[in-house]
């Protein structure tokens, strides 16, 4: 098992530079800057540590396709991918802030609909860096003659942001891993066996990653614990 740090969204560059140097020398696996409309550009924040780490791996999370073309969402990763030396990733889903600040209608036309955007964008980016260029034609989006020939560093790790059924069987099948969001060890049994069930149709040439995000939230006194504990719970139940 290996631990990365999701990092606060109020963080200057140099601040992620600095603590992506500390959690490289406590043994982290790696740190992640979280995607919110109200922040920074989490990719750009990321270019510093990204050159001042030798072994962290840096990534973002969330983005979803409806504030960013898959082929943007690409372009973007490459290029952080480019600047770590292969140690870039990423989580793609279908929720975060971004679609309810944008007032996407895309994001509002249900269910059936998100999974298949999602699909798309998970062929999308995967196909593309595997392959060098591509073109295709899906029901939401489209690429024509889509190259990454210019990226030549080692495959960044794309995961799929998933916590329902559908959405984890699509990521064992497309992604190189998948990002549950508080999954406490009573749910594991009614997702466990449908990871290991789709990892049978898994076509991806690497190991499948299994993440869980939980909140662990560290303050300076009793009293400021407890104040975020009761914000949090509100906002994530």
């Amino acid at each position: 098992m290996d631990i990365d740090l999701i990092l606060e969204p109020d963080l200057r560059p140099a601040q992620i530079a600095e603590l992506g140097l500390l959690a490289e020398q406590l043994g982290f696996r790696g740190i992640w800057a979280q995607n919110y409309s109200s922040a920074r550009d989490a990719f750009m924040c990321l270019i510093p540590v990204a050159c001042a780490t030798r072994r962290l791996r840096i990534g973002v999370v969330i983005v979803c396709p409806y504030e960013m073309h898959p082929m943007k969402i690409t372009n973007a990763l490459l290029t952080l991918n480019e600047y770590a030396q292969g140690r870039a990733m990423v989580v793609i889903g279908s929720g975060g802030e971004w679609p309810e600040v944008m007032r996407s209608p895309v994001f509002h036309t249900g269910y059936r609909q998100r999974l298949a955007n999602v699909r798309e964008t998970l062929e999308i980016v995967t196909q593309s860096i595997r392959e060098g260029e591509i073109t295709y034609h899906g029901s939401h989006y489209s690429a024509l003659r889509f190259s990454t020939a210019w990226h030549a560093e080692a495959p960044p790790l794309i995961y799929h942001g998933a916590c329902g059924p559908q959405m984890l069987a699509m990521g064992a099948t497309l992604a190189d891993g998948v990002m549950m969001s508080d999954v406490m060890p009573a749910m594991f049994d009614k997702r466990l066996p449908l990871l290991q069930q789709s990892l049978a149709n898994r076509n991806m040439p690497n190991e499948f990653r299994l993440s869980n995000f939980v909140a662990w939230h560290v303050r300076e006194n009793r009293e400021q614990s407890f104040a975020e504990a009761r914000r949090e719970l509100i906002i994530r139940s």
